[in-house]
């Protein structure tokens, strides 16, 4: 399915590789969902991460974070 619609997250202040410059995130996703066609990462530059989250169409979605582990959350309607 071609992506119809996109969101881009943009995370700040955060890294997504090492000291080395070794990537310590996923750089894409290929989810195997209705709504959703790929994520990528489209930066991981000076504390600024971004993903791209590509989407079959125009989505309703809600942000929130989670605690223990801390991770941000997306959920996009059906």
């Amino acid at each position: 399915t071609a992506p119809a619609g996109l969101v881009l997250v943009n995370i700040r202040p955060a890294v997504a590789h090492d000291e080395a410059g070794q990537a310590t995130a996923v750089r894409d996703l290929a989810p195997k969902l209705d709504s959703l066609v790929q994520v990528f990462r489209t930066c991981d530059f000076e504390g600024v991460v971004e993903y791209a989250v590509a989407l079959t169409g125009e989505h309703p979605f809600k942000v929130s974070t989670l605690l223990d582990p801390p991770r941000l959350v997306i959920d996009f309607a059906q």
